[in-house]
């Protein structure tokens, strides 16, 4: 795999192996005020660069649903 089909197996992997899981990231939620995140990872053209293939994150709150979208 090269390219753009590896970042898309990067991407699947990693939301796979956290499938399920929240952690504390250091960041309260800003609507809670609880530090308790799911991670979800993804693609975006809105994020491309010369330097990111358009990965992004979000970090949901496990406790109310607010959700951070940030590029890699």
């Amino acid at each position: 795999m090269f390219g753009d089909g590896l970042v898309e197996w990067s991407v699947m992997e990693c939301n796979r192996q956290n499938a399920g899981r929240t952690k504390a990231m250091g960041m309260a939620c800003p609507d809670c005020g609880k530090d308790n995140w799911r991670v979800h990872h993804g693609i975006d053209p809105e994020f491309r660069s010369a330097y990111n293939p358009g990965e992004y994150v979000d970090f949901v709150c496990a406790h109310c649903g607010y959700t951070d979208h940030q590029a890699c």
